[in-house]
């Protein structure tokens, strides 16, 4: 008996048009799932409230120590019948405005001094490891040993607390810089501000 070779038959090529894809069915959500996540937050939060104020008509604690939503909201429309609470948002905004931008203004200074010169970043990293480590709570006694409770110690709490961010997000710009951006500047060798204003 011989054994005959199989051999797979080659495809045949045809001029058909191409099987059509098969076409899912694209569901779209109706309305309800579409908003049920801003149903259950507000529906959570109005619950929340709810038990609020009824915890706090029980009147299981004294109003000065629970006070309800209703005890809150009738306390803002008062506080803001007064003249006080526009001198107080403004005197907050002047320290918070003032520690914020003295912040900005030496961490994205001192960032980029670190991140373009490697020797004063070796340099102040000490200092910066230091202080990024420090808790903020604890200058804050040393603050008002030195300025008293006026506006000097509140400006210094909010720049000590923004500068070091600042900083290191200069720095990591400075250090994360595009490879191509970076061997531009070695070829090249342009003044570091005008790279600085390119960038």
């Amino acid at each position: 008996m011989s054994i005959q070779s199989w051999e797979p038959a080659a495809p045949t090529m045809t001029l058909d048009r191409p099987p059509a894809q098969e076409r899912r069915s694209v569901v779209k959500p109706s309305r309800i799932k579409q908003y049920e996540p801003l149903v259950l937050g507000t529906l959570s939060v109005v619950i929340a409230l709810t038990a609020w104020q009824l915890v706090a008509n029980a009147r299981i604690y004294s109003i000065l120590f629970l006070p309800g939503p209703w005890d809150v909201a009738q306390a803002f429309v008062k506080l803001f019948q007064t003249d006080d609470i526009w001198l107080d948002i403004g005197t907050s905004g002047a320290e918070m405005g003032i520690g914020y931008g003295m912040a900005i203004v030496f961490g994205l200074v001192i960032g980029l001094l670190m991140g373009w010169y490697t020797r004063f970043q070796f340099a102040l990293d000490p200092f910066v490891n230091f202080f990024y480590s420090t808790p903020r709570i604890v200058l804050i006694p040393l603050f008002i040993l030195w300025w008293g409770i006026e506006m000097q110690p509140k400006i210094a709490v909010i720049f000590r607390s923004l500068n070091i961010q600042q900083l290191l997000a200069a720095w990591a710009a400075c250090l994360y810089a595009p490879k191509v951006q970076q061997l531009s500047c070695q070829v090249l060798k342009p003044r570091s501000f005008n790279i600085l204003a390119d960038d």
